[in-house]
């Protein structure tokens, strides 16, 4: 709530007329949506949504407006972002509801009335939202003609990992940080499987420090050996050289040749219709993190800090730390962008499966789609 903290100490020293209003919708769960004016922020009832898939139970909508600095024609998205999340958090720790607050931007077409509230999370992978590929039987069977007969513990390893991934894809359009999270568990998960943790004090990457450190105070050789002996037993420092090392040591060529296609849907906001989707631009993953071993293994490193963040710091993930590639080179410091976090974790876990050879016993019977008359 530290953006909101800081919205309020604004708000107090401004005027009502250096202020104009944002807009941004949330989702209430029941058949009432909420309905709040003459306070700081209103609340304007709009209505229900359909069902979806899945839903448990009916949602509504509201639109909550609160009040901002005019600031030109432009807003600060991520601060806008940052509020929207942060509101969401406090009025369900107020009312003890699940409020589902979505990150959007508002657009309209000029004079027109109407305003449709766009998604920006999708922005931080927009790959996996396009057409589906073609052929897509073939690559199934194979996948499943292969973990048929894979050693029970290894599949459990891969199963979870795989699930993980998916709950990851599942979130990361509503909340990147738990998405984020996710990716990272499941390459920490597959690496205390398959990774091999530092055994020599020259492999680990704070030796030269430490060493450095002994001599400049003039530590004798049996107490920094001692030193030594009980930093390789530290538990933290060995999960964390145990993931970036099997990160650096997994990738294989197919992922340094992976396409990335940025699928943009449009919308006629007219209309209110979505358009045909377009690839604006192919890429591949080497054209956004070099090959070099140095540089990777400073944002793998980067990557599990981030983690250790998010979950014993409760540090707030924000869109512009993990969207997209590198617009102005390569940070060697920062952590990898979701989407590379990702693809990432994707290759490991199929190079994981590709170890295996496909089953000869598979079952022989195949399904097919019934007609109306069955």
């Amino acid at each position: 709530m530290i953006t909101i903290h800081h919205w309020l100490q604004e708000m107090a020293i401004c005027k009502a007329t250096d202020l104009c209003e944002r807009p941004f919708p949330i989702l209430i769960p029941g058949m009432h949506p909420i309905d709040i004016e003459g306070a700081l922020i209103r609340i304007e009832p709009k209505q229900a949504i359909p069902t979806r898939l899945g839903d448990s139970n009916p949602f509504t909508v509201s639109l909550v407006c609160y009040p901002d600095k005019v600031n030109g024609p432009e807003f600060d998205i991520f601060r806008h972002e940052a509020i929207t999340k942060e509101f969401g958090a406090i009025l369900s720790i107020v009312i003890n509801r699940r409020i589902l607050s979505p990150t959007t931007f508002p657009a309209s077409v000029s004079g027109e009335n109407s305003v449709t509230f766009m998604s920006m999370q999708s922005a931080a992978d927009r790959s996996v939202d396009g057409p589906i590929p073609e052929n897509i039987a073939p690559m199934l069977t194979s996948f499943f003609a292969k973990i048929k007969d894979m050693p029970e513990d290894i599949c459990e390893t891969l199963s979870a990992a795989s699930s993980l991934h998916h709950s990851a894809l599942q979130l990361f359009g509503q909340d990147l940080r738990s998405a984020y999270l996710l990716c990272i568990s499941a390459l920490e998960h597959l690496s205390r499987k398959f990774g091999n943790p530092p055994s020599d004090w020259s492999d680990w990457d704070v030796a030269n420090k430490w060493d450095a450190f002994f001599s400049k105070n003039g530590v004798d050789s049996i107490v920094a050996q001692a030193f030594r002996d009980e930093l390789m037993r530290d538990r933290h420092l060995r999960l964390q050289a145990t993931f970036t090392r099997y990160i650096i040591d997994s990738l294989s060529e197919n992922f340094w040749n992976d396409e990335y296609d940025e699928w943009l849907y449009g919308i006629d906001l007219s209309r209110q219709q979505w358009l045909a989707p377009n690839n604006y631009s192919t890429k591949k993953m080497s054209d956004f993190i070099p090959r070099d071993l140095d540089i990777l293994y400073k944002m793998a490193k980067s990557s599990y800090k981030l983690r250790n963040d998010l979950v014993h710091n409760g540090k707030h993930i924000s869109l512009k730390e993990v969207i997209l590639p590198f617009t102005d080179g390569i940070d060697s410091d920062a952590p990898f962008p979701f989407f590379i976090i990702r693809r990432i974790l994707r290759d490991i876990i199929l190079q994981e499966i590709n170890k295996y050879p496909e089953s000869q016993t598979m079952p022989k019977f195949t399904a097919h789609h019934r007609t109306s008359t069955e």
